[in-house]
């Protein structure tokens, strides 16, 4: 943003100073929202012979540890929830369970006596909002986070042409498959409808998580520079003839202000305040009408 404060309940727009924060959004929904709630869901449903339920459970137990690792690198696995001080796997650790799940996992989607069990649950759109119970489309989400975990490998460990080549199959297996995307849509409407990145920028149960702050949130250099390829505007033009940006989701991530002519994509560096001449005005809109993930009835994509 454009204040400098290095103190509050924001730290990503107040100094980026996470060290006094609590409920920190990743670790806490891994092990307390989903983690927690999965566990206790894969008992009861092994109990009950419902294989599907366990299936989509682990699923997305190995997406969140995937996320998690990569965010925190070593975490609780193999002790977590038996005490309140679970010793921590290393990452290393963590990646060779991640590949085993995925292995297991796609087997267990090829075995009718899971995935075709008379006591499975019947789930419906209410219940999953992904893909309402369809099995076939959980299946490819699990073989694209297989994917995902061997590109880990490219710049790691295993940078061969042989495993580029077993990525390459794994992801034109996982198309031929009727891949659809796994999207989360929210209907819109009171609070906790709509999407979290909408203007309406619910806070989920309140203290448990905060609100948006896109509204008054700025491009950083970093972002507008390195992953989006943004340029200078300088002497009237742009320095490149492709345009503001080589990645073509600028345009749809943000929007040009009416206010700002001659820098449209005005960016500024983290963390250092905006120049006294310039308000939030100079700067694109980051709530642009025509970002569907944005939007009180947008949706995100979970890969």
């Amino acid at each position: 943003t454009l204040g400098k404060s290095q103190t509050g309940s924001y730290p990503y727009s107040q100094g980026w100073e996470f060290l006094g924060v609590n409920r920190h959004p990743m670790w806490r929904r891994h092990f307390y929202d989903l983690g927690a709630n999965i566990q206790k869901m894969n008992e009861i449903a092994m109990a009950n012979g419902q294989y599907n339920a366990v299936l989509i459970g682990r699923t997305i137990m190995l997406m969140s540890t995937m996320l998690t690792t990569d965010a925190f690198g070593d975490m609780p696995r193999t002790e977590v929830y038996k005490s309140a001080s679970p010793k921590y796997d290393t990452q290393e650790e963590i990646y060779e369970w991640m590949f085993q799940e995925a292995e297991e996992l796609l087997k267990l989607y090829d075995d009718p006596a899971w995935v075709n069990a008379t006591s499975n649950l019947l789930i419906n759109e209410r219940m999953d909002r992904i893909y309402a119970g369809d099995m076939s489309k959980w299946k490819t989400f699990c073989q694209a986070l297989q994917a995902r975990l061997w590109l880990r490998k490219l710049p790691n460990w295993d940078n061969t042409p042989a495993t580029c080549q077993k990525i390459i199959q794994m992801i034109d297996n996982v198309f031929a498959s009727n891949w659809q995307e796994p999207r989360y849509y929210y209907p819109g409407g009171v609070t906790e409808s709509n999407c979290p990145w909408g203007p309406y920028a619910p806070k989920i149960n309140s203290w448990e998580s905060r609100d948006n702050r896109l509204d008054e949130s700025l491009p950083t250099t970093f972002f507008m520079k390195s992953i989006l390829g943004g340029y200078e505007f300088q002497d009237g033009q742009f320095q490149t003839p492709r345009g503001y940006a080589l990645d073509p989701r600028a345009s749809r991530m943000m929007q040009q202000r009416t206010e700002e002519k001659e820098n449209p994509m005005r960016h500024l560096e983290s963390n250092i305040g905006g120049d006294i001449d310039k308000t939030i005005v100079n700067y694109p809109n980051l709530l642009a009408p025509n970002n569907p993930f944005t939007q009180n009835d947008g949706y995100i994509a979970l890969i």
